[in-house]
């Protein structure tokens, strides 16, 4: 005889397959964001291979201050200063996207392993 009614059960499953999901996709944005690291790591150290003079003529990156106020294009040193404060800024931001990511996922996983069980 059973004596469990079929409804924990198809709540089980559809809990299973939440847990599961959001398993996968925290996975995938850990990946996204662990890749993003990596590369503000490297520009980081090494700025002059990430730094686009073309690109920088036009746009210039957040925090940088034109020299002396008059307008003039950006020196290569205050580009690749603005380079570093760029990937500084990625690699914390990106940091704490992962840390987010590596919590909810040992809790999704921690609660599919539990509902296994």
């Amino acid at each position: 005889m059973n004596t469990q009614p079929a409804a924990p059960r198809k709540e089980r499953t559809v809990l299973s397959i939440y847990a599961g999901a959001v398993c996968f996709i925290m996975v995938m944005c850990f990946t996204v964001a662990l890749s993003i690291t990596v590369y503000g790591v490297v520009s980081y150290n090494f700025p002059q291979l990430t730094v686009d003079e073309r690109e920088q003529l036009y746009i210039l990156a957040p925090g940088f201050e034109m020299s002396k106020g008059t307008g003039e294009k950006p020196t290569r040193a205050e580009m690749i200063a603005s380079e570093k404060r760029g990937a500084l800024r990625d690699i914390v931001k990106y940091s704490i996207v992962m840390v987010v990511n590596i919590i909810v996922f040992v809790l999704h996983w921690l609660l599919l392993r539990r509902r296994r069980n």
